[in-house]
């Protein structure tokens, strides 16, 4: 059941103790953001149900919030946190792409090994992904 409420001059429908303003005021709104009630205070409904973080962005977003708080809110204020992560997640997943067929080529991890030696084609492709990981987390996730 919906019902509209007013709560310092602003309009907002409630439904399922989720309010969504009437008017949107700024990004986060504008964006279809919505609120929760959390005792006598509107904070950002941050949960998504459509949307689903990566991995790498879900240990970016960990990361914001253990150390640089102030910069993870100031995303949740603007609105533009689940962009960055988004673009966190797309950036970590091209690295691993573009970086694995390089690095394949590099230590001649090849078909033919695969075909010849597919134990060793196995532990040269685990140690290019652990490498790959090990980048992605000091120059995309950790910084």
């Amino acid at each position: 059941m919906n019902q509209k409420v007013t709560l310092d001059s602003r309009d907002y429908l409630v439904e399922q103790e989720i309010y969504t303003p009437l008017i949107p005021e700024n990004n986060f709104e504008k964006m279809g953001g919505t609120y929760l009630m959390k005792g006598e205070m509107l904070i950002p409904n941050m949960e998504n149900k459509e949307e689903k973080l990566g991995k790498y962005a879900r240990m970016r977003e960990h990361y914001l919030k253990e150390n640089k708080p102030v910069y993870y809110n100031s995303l949740i204020i603007e609105g533009t946190l689940m962009e960055y992560l988004k673009e966190v997640q797309l950036r970590a997943e091209e690295l691993l792409e573009v970086e694995t067929v390089r690095l394949q080529k590099l230590w001649e991890v090849t078909e033919e090994l695969k075909a010849q030696d597919q134990m060793k084609w196995i532990g040269e492709m685990n140690n290019i992904k652990n490498s790959l990981e090990e980048v992605i987390q000091k120059e995309i996730i950790y910084i």
